[in-house]
């Protein structure tokens, strides 16, 4: 099943290369809590982030020690999260591995990924976690709020999500009104700070016909106006220039993160030699290395 992480709810146990996932029974709370909130008290998925996050119930990152650069603390759960979980068919008994293959860079030099042909997937059976009831429900509950979701629009937003909101940085979305007779731009980050349980953001709706004119208008100057365009230019060049330095500054971080975990790799590799360690300990520590090796890889 190879050596990736373990979706919530479980462990991985056994010796390197007969993997097997073992449940966590105070994880696997959480998750049958999710099933049942949404599948069987249909409560919506925004008020499930707000319950686990009163609860103070540690997510997936806080139990596995993956911080970064999250902007969120401690058991303060988001909307992604929660719907990975909804959508994982590992709860029910049907682990699936080997989903993403790397594509090539981007302009970084960051790996891209994309999603394999599902008949190439390695799938495999594990322990079930939630009924297939409350699975088959919350797969009917998530296919029908896709289907009705805002984004399958059908009315016209000319900046609906191309531009963003100045206070908590999520886009603006078009959101119709009264069948449509009026609409207005909101911030994604009304019903949640960020997509988290953090309280709202406070930017008021406005109506779309003033926030279209007030871009247009500006687009037109801006094309028509060539000493605008050479002064926008030029804000660019300062922009991108501040942001490639970011970045190299990040990817040295990272290169010497690595270059200790190596360090750290042939340390254990000596002691292990000299009988220092046994194998298990040696394979629970170089599984861990490459864990965290590939995260900063990605990272780059």
């Amino acid at each position: 099943m190879g050596n990736g992480e373990t979706p919530y709810g479980y462990k991985r146990v056994g010796d390197k290369g007969k993997y097997a996932w073992e449940i966590i029974e105070e994880e696997a709370g959480s998750v049958r809590l999710i099933y049942e909130w949404y599948a069987v008290e249909k409560v919506g998925v925004y008020t499930i982030v707000r319950r686990l996050t009163e609860r103070r119930i540690p997510t997936p990152s806080d139990v596995r020690g993956v911080r970064g650069d999250r902007k969120r603390g401690f058991a303060e759960w988001n909307t992604t999260t929660v719907y990975k979980i909804l959508r994982n068919s590992a709860y029910i008994g049907v682990g699936r591995t080997f989903r993403q293959m790397v594509v090539g860079e981007n302009e970084h030099g960051k790996k891209r990924y994309a999603i394999r042909d599902q008949k190439d997937w390695f799938t495999f059976k594990c322990p079930p976690i939630v009924e297939q009831a409350w699975w088959d429900k919350a797969q009917a509950r998530l296919n029908d709020g896709k289907q009705q979701s805002p984004r399958n629009s059908k009315y016209e937003y000319l900046m609906g999500r191309h531009i963003r909101c100045d206070e908590c940085k999520a886009a603006i979305v078009g959101r119709p009104a009264y069948k449509g007779h009026y609409r207005y731009y909101t911030c994604g980050g009304r019903k949640s700070l960020a997509y988290t349980a953090r309280g709202g953001c406070t930017l008021p709706v406005v109506p779309v016909p003033i926030v279209d004119t007030v871009c247009w208008n500006w687009v037109v100057r801006v094309l028509l106006d060539e000493a605008s365009l050479r002064e926008q230019a030029t804000n660019n060049a300062e922009q991108d220039s501040t942001a490639r330095k970011r970045i190299e500054e990040h990817q040295l971080e990272i290169a010497a993160a690595i270059t200790d975990l190596d360090m750290e790799r042939k340390r254990y590799q000596s002691l292990y030699g000299r009988g220092r360690m046994t194998d298990a300990e040696f394979d629970e520590k170089d599984d861990a290395i490459k864990a965290q090796r590939a995260t900063l890889e990605r990272d780059m």
